[in-house]
């Protein structure tokens, strides 16, 4: 099956599409109807068919990638173009940083002249082939890929790139760790084995999950980390299983992690996120006394009573903070921008920007791009427009967030040539595109009827290191299924095949 975030835009490709892709995914050039499609692809459709499963245009997330940062609630976590909106959940994306982590230069392998990383490639290619085929279980899967890439040298780049492409498909994803555990002389890392714990708490596997936090523990190694355990914790609460996730953190000794505030703050999150406030407040009030709380433990805090709309109760924190000692940052002064922006009371959110400076805590970009977007939601164009004069004044410089909010606000407001102004501008100072700058523009050439812009854009982010997901290729196949554009749609059903970060690998209409 195809697993989307949006089933909408598929819904759209009837039964006979299939046929189509099947008879037209050829070598011949797009030059039925559209050629300036036909320019911006035929570099790309003359090569031999690529294998479904490379990711050969972008490497994957490193075992231990952790998306939320440590002193920023999860409000962050929300990427999308201005295409999709929600005022139920209004937050600000997060900062693609997948770019970031992926500007490893490659070493040269010793062997035959090859870059280390072409290997690496070339390896979970071969074992992805493997696993083309359906098993029914994680053993059966493991012994295929034993049998028959007996000529692969396992490695921790090889293993995590593999568990990353099937970090949606439990049988084999599970399967590579077992083959790992098959060459007794290969010691699988704790970042591997904390990737594995991920993927079978996300496919929520939790008795295999504890199975395997239970095996490391018993190793005597080390291999239970606070790491570990966030990831266990966030699991069971994005779950809805916050009981368990509670006692998880109770029983959080017994693997040899410390039952600190660190820890309590890595369960505050996810309970504040996903169950109530009030729930997270309870659990904190059992341990107050023998724990004592940080910034963070605070912001957790005033974020949860600002999203639970009790704007008294998060000004009580702020007070009782600020008795401690604790001065309040950006992050605790952003949660009541953001408060504020939901009930679009803009007078608000500028006395509290005011007081910022006044208080020696100067707004950040962040708290500029919550306003902006808030004011984009509002169709108040001139006031984004203004807040990006005063950051001028303020010498508060905008990053790529920023820009993306305001490319989608003047987009959404019907002025394409300045959003690719803006963008150009970007560009200029040296800024990358993320993903939600790309997803926008990409929208925004759709619906002004430029889809070889579109496409283009699309292929440029490989070299801009942004990673496509669902959202990217969402209009750009509503355009095609729309024309008739059998050639393009094959093109691009092909170019998503490689995207398997995003998209589980049994593909069908």
């Amino acid at each position: 099956m195809f697993c989307l975030r949006s089933s909408t835009t598929f819904s759209r490709l009837k039964f006979h599409y299939r046929l189509h892709l099947l008879s037209h995914f050829t070598s011949t050039p797009l030059s039925t109807t559209t050629p300036y499609l036909d320019d911006a692809l035929s570099p790309f459709l003359h090569h031999s068919p690529a294998n479904p499963f490379s990711t050969t245009s972008a490497s994957d997330q490193p075992a231990d990638f952790q998306p939320d940062s440590p002193e920023l609630p999860g409000w962050h976590d929300n990427c999308a173009s201005f295409y999709h909106e929600s005022d139920d959940d209004f937050g600000i994306p997060q900062v693609s940083d997948w770019a970031a982590r992926h500007q490893q230069q490659p070493q040269l392998c010793k062997t035959d002249g090859r870059f280390a990383s072409e290997v690496v490639v070339q390896d979970a290619d071969e074992v992805s082939e493997v696993l083309r085929f359906r098993y029914e279980s994680p053993d059966d899967a493991a012994q295929a890929i034993y049998d028959k890439c007996g000529g692969i040298s396992l490695s921790e780049e090889l293993l995590s790139k593999l568990l990353s492409r099937f970090g949606n498909d439990y049988v084999r994803a599970f399967g590579v760790f077992k083959w790992a555990k098959m060459h007794p002389v290969y010691e699988i890392s704790a970042c591997l084995c904390n990737q594995m714990v991920d993927i079978l708490g996300k496919c929520r596997l939790f008795d295999e999950m504890w199975e395997l936090v239970d095996e490391m523990n018993q190793s005597g190694r080390g291999l239970v980390t606070l790491v570990t355990m966030t990831k266990v914790i966030r699991r069971l609460a994005k779950a809805g299983e916050f009981d368990e996730a509670i006692g998880a953190f109770m029983r959080i000794e017994r693997f040899g992690v410390k039952r600190d505030i660190d820890a309590m703050n890595m369960l505050l999150d996810p309970l504040v996120r996903g169950a109530s406030i009030e729930t997270a407040t309870s659990v904190f009030s059992k341990f107050e006394n023998e724990m004592q709380p940080t910034l963070q433990t605070y912001n957790i805090f005033i974020h949860g009573w600002c999203k639970a709309r009790k704007i008294d109760r998060a000004y009580e924190v702020l007070k009782k903070m600020e008795q401690s000692g604790i001065s309040p940052d950006t992050t605790t002064y952003n949660s009541f921008v953001e408060y504020y922006c939901r009930g679009k009371d803009f007078q608000k959110v500028e006395d509290i920007i005011n007081d910022m400076h006044q208080k020696g805590c100067p707004p950040s970009v962040t708290t500029y791009t919550i306003y902006v977007q808030a004011l984009g939601k509002s169709k108040e164009l001139t006031k984004a427009l203004l807040v990006r004069e005063r950051m001028n004044i303020e010498g508060c410089d905008p990053d790529a967030m920023f820009y993306s909010a305001l490319i989608s606000l003047l987009g959404r407001s019907g002025r394409l040539d300045d959003a690719l102004a803006l963008y150009r501008e970007m560009m200029k100072q040296g800024i990358k595109p993320i993903l939600m700058t790309c997803n926008s523009l990409i929208t925004l050439y759709c619906l002004n009827s430029r889809e070889g812009d579109a496409v283009k854009l699309l292929l440029e982010m490989k070299k801009n290191l942004v990673k496509p997901d669902v959202m990217t290729y969402e209009p750009l196949l509503k355009m095609c299924c729309k024309r008739k554009q059998m050639k393009v749609l094959a093109f691009l059903w092909d170019h998503m095949s490689k995207s398997d970060k995003w998209f589980c690998l049994d593909i069908h209409l």
